[in-house]
């Protein structure tokens, strides 16, 4: 009589093994997962910190080219928060005055009495400052501010500044 000793299946050794190297491969997926979102989060406040940044300088230099002087009664220059009104015309040719502020963490543009913000919603602005430069031929505006956000578990912090020459 002949008895079979052959068993199918796998030894509890060979089971332990197994779960063994696949927590670590899962272990590492899953770090490799946060990690990239982590970076992605920093990557998206970057750019947003960077777009803001950039959106309001430009409009900023186009209003301040736009207008003929600074209102030196109503700014506040050289201070933080500053306050920047500016004599200008809107697009019908009309004298009007711009004001350009910070408020609750926005940099806000005011014409005509409608006041529409020119950063972002979910970017943080602080530092606005505006600085008169002028000489016998020219006038000007120094224009600096700080653009932050988190994301990512960190906080994304930039500074933008600019020089503009009124040309109205």
């Amino acid at each position: 009589m002949k008895t079979s000793t052959s068993q199918k299946g796998f030894s509890l050794v060979e089971m332990m093994v197994y779960i063994a190297i696949l927590s670590i491969v899962f272990s590492a997926l899953v770090t490799s997962a946060n990690s990239m979102v982590k970076t992605f989060g920093k990557l998206k406040a970057s750019e947003e910190v960077a777009h803001t940044g950039t959106v309001v300088l430009e409009r900023l230099t186009r209003e301040l080219r736009r207008a003929s002087s600074v209102d030196y009664f109503t700014s506040s220059l050289s201070t933080d928060p500053g306050i920047l009104t500016l004599n200008t015309r809107d697009w019908s040719g009309n004298s009007t005055t711009a004001t350009i502020t910070l408020s609750g963490g926005r940099i806000m543009f005011t014409e005509g009495g409608t006041s529409s913000p020119l950063s972002a919603s979910g970017v943080t602005v602080t530092n606005l400052m505006f600085t008169h430069l002028s000489n016998t031929n020219t006038e000007g505006v120094l224009i600096e501010f700080t653009a932050k956000k988190t994301g990512g578990n960190a906080t994304i912090t930039k500074e933008f500044r600019t020089f503009t020459v009124l040309d109205g």
